[in-house]
């Protein structure tokens, strides 16, 4: 993995790069494998939800993730389905609900964060106009099935050289059952194109329901090394997609 953003882009152009992402506040979890990704030089995006629920511990742990470069992103207040509570309600209501609370404390104990992933991936345009006054880059959220072949979701590959706003990240989860095989098939097609495949899960091993296999997941890690491909954050894509 590249370590220097003027070479990032550089190395993207030639061998593509991934986005690994994690959703909600499995934060002892992820802290666990700090030495891990640091060995590996694998800098993750982590977007935080319940924030104001969060333990000084927890607070701590984060910080320590942000200081190895990790990426702190903001996830709701309350993790509540965007279009379903629309439907009663307008953009500044969901905003002041669901926005506006715990990006507060996460400014004060954290950071401020520039990226956010919708809760569910529930989305709408309308939306997406509203929260980029708030945030650079946003993630929504696909799940498939092993049957369908990753190389053929064009919704996850990013083009480096566009101003990308809103891009759509893939989960990998052992639940949906997808082969190594075809994960790999997706890295390969995003190494030929130059382009940034971008995932997402919650956990790294462990019995949660929603996890990746850590075994799977150091696989895929050095697929990626094999392949010359870069890992960057969501921030990182912002960076260098303006």
């Amino acid at each position: 993995c590249i370590e220097k953003n003027d070479s990032l882009m550089e190395n993207i152009n030639q061998n593509g790069g991934v986005i690994f992402t994690f959703d909600d506040a499995n934060i002892s979890n992820w802290w666990s494998h700090i030495d891990y990704f640091k060995m590996n030089n694998i800098k993750c995006t982590y977007f935080l939800t319940m924030i104001h629920k969060y333990t000084t511990e927890e607070i701590i742990k984060l910080k320590e993730l942000k200081n190895e470069g990790h990426e702190l992103g903001y996830h709701g207040t309350h993790h509540i389905n965007a279009n379903e509570y629309l439907q009663n309600h307008s953009l500044r209501e969901y905003y002041e609900y669901e926005i506006l609370p715990d990006l507060s404390i996460m400014g004060s104990l954290l950071t401020h964060p520039i990226s956010f992933a919708y809760p569910y991936g529930a989305k709408n345009d309308s939306l997406d106009k509203y929260l980029s006054n708030y945030f650079l880059i946003k993630r929504a959220s696909i799940s498939i099935s092993n049957d369908y072949n990753i190389e053929d979701l064009d919704l996850i590959y990013v083009n480096p050289n566009e101003n990308n706003r809103l891009v759509y990240g893939l989960s990998i989860e052992s639940i949906h059952n997808i082969t190594l095989s075809n994960i790999k098939k997706g890295l390969d097609k995003a190494n030929i194109n130059k382009e940034i495949i971008v995932f997402y899960m919650h956990n790294l091993g462990g019995d949660h329901i929603y996890n990746i296999n850590f075994e799977t997941f150091d696989k895929i890690i050095n697929y990626i090394d094999k392949l010359g491909m870069s890992i960057l954050t969501m921030s990182e894509l912002s960076e260098i997609s303006n």
